[in-house]
C-alpha cells in the first residue's frame, strides 16, 4: 500500500474552483443576492433561455472588434505589403495592443468552448461567462495605454462588465 507524501503546512496551492469561489462570494455582494438590483424571476428565466444565443452574439461582436482594432492598428502603414516587408513595424504597436488581441480572443475562445455547457445549463458554462465578463474587464482598462481609445472605452467595458455580472450572479442557481 502506498502512502500519500507529507505536505508541508503552506504548500498547498488553492485550487482555481476556489479562487472562484471567492470571486463569486465578493461579487455577490454588489451583483447578486446583496445587490440593490434584482431582477425578477421571470427575467432571470428569460436571461437563462437566451444565455446561449447571447453567448453566440457576443462571440461574433468581439470577433468584429478585433477586427476593426486590427485595422486601426494596422492604419499605422501604408499598406499590408509594408507592414510583412518590415515586421520590427508590427512589433511597434506595443505589447498592451498584442495583449488585448489575446484577451479578445481568449474570450471568443471560451464563449464557443462552453457554449455546449450552456446550452445544458451546466455550470461549467456559467463559469466560463462568469470569465469572460472578468475578461472583458481587464481588457478594458488596458484600454488607458492604448492612443486613441482611453477613458470612453474603459467606461463601456465597465458597463458591459457590470451588467454581464448583474445577469450572471443573478441567475447562477438555475446552472448546475
Amino acid at each position: 500500500m502506498h502512502e500519500e507524501p507529507r505536505r508541508r503546512p503552506g504548500a498547498h496551492k488553492p485550487h482555481s474552483s476556489q479562487n472562484m469561489s471567492k470571486i463569486e462570494t465578493y461579487l455577490d455582494k454588489y451583483f447578486g443576492e446583496g445587490s440593490s438590483i434584482q431582477l425578477p424571476t421571470s427575467s432571470r428565466r428569460i436571461l437563462v433561455r437566451v444565455a446561449p444565443l447571447l453567448s453566440m452574439v457576443a462571440a461574433v461582436l468581439i470577433a468584429l472588434f478585433i477586427r476593426t482594432y486590427w485595422q486601426m492598428g494596422m492604419e499605422r502603414y501604408e499598406n499590408a505589403s509594408q507592414l510583412v516587408e518590415n515586421a520590427s513595424r508590427f512589433s511597434q504597436l506595443g505589447t498592451v495592443w498584442h495583449l488585448i488581441l489575446v484577451l479578445l480572443g481568449a474570450q471568443i475562445i471560451l464563449l464557443l468552448a462552453n457554449l455546449p455547457a450552456i446550452f445544458r445549463r451546466k455550470r461549467s458554462g456559467w463559469n466560463g461567462l462568469l470569465r469572460v465578463a472578468l475578461l472583458n474587464l481587464v481588457t478594458g482598462v488596458l484600454y488607458l495605454f492604448i492612443p486613441g481609445f482611453g477613458f470612453p472605452n474603459v467606461i463601456g467595458a465597465v458597463v458591459i462588465s457590470a451588467g454581464a455580472l448583474l445577469g450572471l450572479m443573478q441567475t447562477r442557481s438555475y446552472f448546475r
